[in-house]
């Protein structure tokens, strides 16, 4: 049988229907266009034949192969090579240069053994050495915004495990409530001084609330963890009759810093006598898990240490009005302890060219998803989940861009 291929393979040659396949889509280290390549570079392509050409010619049998310089300098040539090798050809030449453009073609002897014609020309670069690299870690500063906006006339809150209110530590306070959970529950931190300290109260869409120990936990967690429970009630065990989920709840809580007393709608639903240690005080926040939304349509904090009048430290009507709501939400914190989820990071940097730019490379690396853009444009998407010790690291041809006017 392999006779017979050969005999009609010598038949076909001679009638003059060899020399036909030829190579399309050059690889360079696996990619195209390849602006990372190694010192000693892999070549692959894919083979094409034109139309009307017999299918039996079209296996490969041998190839040649040429590496050359930005100049056109040709540094190597494979010689002619009989295989039908197409991926991972090695480059067998003297090492190349790091951050330096080259350019390579083929071309290949089909099923006669006849030579088809060369590959146009592919460049290529090849990337930087580990020595090569100077540039330094671009990091955000701690933290990430806020999750609060004003939302059709109420204060809208979000993920989050610590959202101070606008007022000092106090040991003794009044705090008055008009809310509503929007997804979970709505959360209040008593006598915390920071993310997973003090007592968390909870109000679900129900009735039911919670207190409990404040969880500590950090996203990207599916959810906080379960603390242990100092206290739980609901508007069903007081007797007073359903309220439809979704409706907006006046919650009051006070704290003398032995009793926590909570009351929904003006039923009392908890009394907790937990003392808290002498001379102690704690910031009233806000405290959302993940995934979880509440609203408030206004906020009322009164100090109410004994001995002394009773004095409003915060009363914040976010149903009052948007630029009175506005004004309110400047009030609050901008910033929290940890990054949002859907909250991405704007690094900038500014470069001055010096003299005339004939050829610009961007080298970037990033941990996750990043994208650069240079002058306004756009040049490079790049992700990297690479596993611990491992970094990875994408090229863009700038030199569009960096020659353009300022």
């Amino acid at each position: 049988m392999a006779q017979q291929d050969a005999l009609r393979a010598g038949d076909l040659a001679r009638r003059g229907g060899a020399g036909r396949l030829h190579t399309t889509t050059l690889f360079t280290d696996g990619i195209v266009p390849c602006l990372t390549a190694g010192p000693s570079p892999v070549f692959g392509w894919q083979l094409g034949q034109d139309d009307g050409d017999d299918p039996a010619l079209a296996r490969q049998t041998g190839y040649d192969l040429e590496v050359q310089d930005a100049r056109g300098t040709l540094l190597w040539s494979s010689g002619q090579v009989a295989s039908s090798c197409q991926r991972g050809v090695p480059y067998e030449g003297p090492l190349l240069d790091a951050d330096a453009d080259y350019s390579w073609r083929v071309r290949v002897r089909d099923a006669a053994g006849v030579r088809g014609p060369w590959s146009s020309v592919q460049p290529f670069s090849t990337g930087l050495t580990d020595s090569s690299w100077h540039a330094e870690w671009m990091c955000r500063a701690p933290g990430g915004r806020a999750p609060l906006e004003v939302f059709s006339h109420a204060l809208r809150a979000a993920g989050s495990h610590f959202l101070p209110l606008p007022c000092p530590a106090l040991r003794s306070f009044r705090i008055e409530a008009r809310l509503r959970p929007v997804m979970g529950s709505a959360g209040l931190l008593l006598r915390s001084t920071g993310a997973g300290t003090g007592l968390l109260l909870e109000l679900d869409a129900t009735g039911k609330v919670v207190l409990r120990h404040a969880p500590a936990w950090e996203i990207p967690a599916m959810a906080a963890p379960e603390t242990a429970v100092l206290a739980s009630g609901g508007r069903a065990a007081a007797g007073a009759a359903d309220i439809a989920p979704g409706s907006w709840r006046e919650l009051t809580v006070s704290d003398d810093g032995r009793t926590i007393r909570v009351s929904l709608d003006g039923t009392e639903l908890l009394a907790v006598h937990e003392p808290a240690a002498e001379g102690t005080q704690g910031v009233p926040a806000l405290h959302q898990g993940p995934r979880s939304q509440a609203e408030y349509a206004a906020l009322r904090i009164t100090d109410t240490t004994p001995g002394r009048p009773e004095d409003l430290l915060l009363d914040h009507r976010f149903d009052a009005g948007d630029d009175h709501a506005l004004d309110c939400l400047a009030q609050w914190s901008q910033t929290t302890g940890h990054r949002q989820p859907d909250e991405w990071t704007l690094f900038r940097t500014t470069f001055q060219p010096t003299g005339t730019v004939r050829r610009a490379r961007l080298y970037a690396a990033a941990h996750h998803h990043a994208q650069f853009s240079v002058a306004g444009t756009h040049c490079l998407s790049t992700t990297s989940f690479g596993y611990p010790g491992e970094g990875y690291y994408d090229a863009a041809d700038i030199t569009e861009p960096a020659c353009r006017p300022p």
